[in-house]
């Protein structure tokens, strides 16, 4: 298992990907190819097929699938640069083969509240999560997310300091057959 600090994503939000590949597969550091934004598949057929998956087959993602599925959750989608908008406990998380992380950052959400720092974090983990169902949903992929994190441990992993919350997981991979 991998870990990759992928980007800062919304104002709060860090986005750390974990994946299973052999190391010759993916040689470090990672460069993402562009990601390809032609797909076929339209809103409503997506939010038909979109749901929550436990069972995922092992196979690992090509790089060009996890480019697009990151720039389905938070990639840069206008010309001013803005966006889209051992990580768990569950079984399931062994076998998929990508787990995303969403990690708040409250040092950057200077001057608001904690009650609003809270509301925010959880907020724009939301929206990225949602994208990232919708772009699974729309390109055959499963996802879960999983409020079900060992997040002291998974924080020490990642290295995060006092003022990095982790919000949420979320499971990506090809379906089981």
């Amino acid at each position: 298992m991998r870990l990759l600090r992928v980007s800062r994503l919304l104002r709060s939000t860090v986005l750390f990907v974990s994946f299973a590949v052999a190391a010759a597969e993916l040689p470090p550091p990672v460069e993402l190819p562009k990601p390809t934004l032609d797909s076929p598949s339209t809103l409503v057929s997506a939010l038909k097929a979109r749901r929550t998956s436990r069972d995922f087959s092992p196979a690992p993602l090509p790089l060009q699938a996890l480019s697009d599925l990151l720039w389905a959750a938070s990639g840069v989608n206008r010309d001013d640069g803005r966006r889209t908008a051992a990580t768990g406990r569950q079984d399931f998380v062994k076998v998929a083969p990508v787990s995303l992380v969403f990690v708040a950052d409250l040092a950057r959400m200077t001057g608001a509240s904690a009650e609003d720092r809270d509301l925010y974090a959880a907020t724009d983990a939301a929206f990225v999560s949602q994208n990232v169902y919708l772009w699974c949903a729309a390109t055959g992929l499963s996802t879960g997310v999983r409020g079900y994190v060992d997040r002291p441990a998974l924080a020490k992993t990642l290295g995060l300091r006092n003022d990095q919350r982790i919000i949420l997981a979320q499971s990506v991979g090809y379906p089981k057959k």
